[in-house]
């Protein structure tokens, strides 16, 4: 009987290091057409989601920024 907690096979990554650099590059881009400046800091990639972490600028309305990131990060599933 097999467990859950046996290691799972490797699994092949969707895409390239050059094609998600190439999306953190638009998300950037994306926010900057809502005004907010933002930074893509880090990539992870797992076996169901790839996560872009986000650093937004410093700014007076941090708070919009974050909310604007979160809306962009549903509209995009």
């Amino acid at each position: 009987m097999e467990s859950i907690l046996d290691s799972s096979p490797t699994q092949l990554p969707d895409y390239t290091a050059e094609e998600l650099q190439e999306i953190a590059s638009q998300l950037e881009m994306n926010l900057e057409t809502y005004k907010v400046r933002g930074k893509v800091t880090n990539i992870v990639t797992g076996p169901v989601i790839t996560r872009f972490e986000v650093e937004p600028a410093t700014c007076r309305y941090r708070a919009t920024g974050y909310g604007l990131i979160y809306r962009m990060s549903v509209r995009c599933r």
